[in-house]
């Protein structure tokens, strides 16, 4: 990305690719987790992240995790506000 849109920098959000719940979604829209869901698209609504600070890059997976970035044990933090 080298600018910023003139729709993203006026638009009344905040949050990144729909990854809210859908009461507070733009428009009542299905956020796009639950979409790839219902759509047996991802088989499970998890999100993981694999943030690097070295040379590699960092990663996110959508609907499971990479086994071939998986080192340790997973670190899981429960959602506690959904507005």
């Amino acid at each position: 990305m080298t600018s910023l849109t003139l729709q993203f920098a006026t638009a009344q959000m905040d949050g990144i690719l729909g990854m809210a719940y859908q009461k507070i979604s733009e428009n009542n829209l299905t956020p796009l987790m639950v979409a790839l869901k219902n759509n047996n698209q991802i088989d499970n609504n998890v999100v993981t992240f694999n943030l690097n600070h070295s040379d590699k890059d960092s990663t996110m997976t959508l609907g499971g995790y990479d086994d071939n970035e998986k080192s340790g044990d997973f670190t899981y933090h429960n959602v506690i506000d959904q507005a």
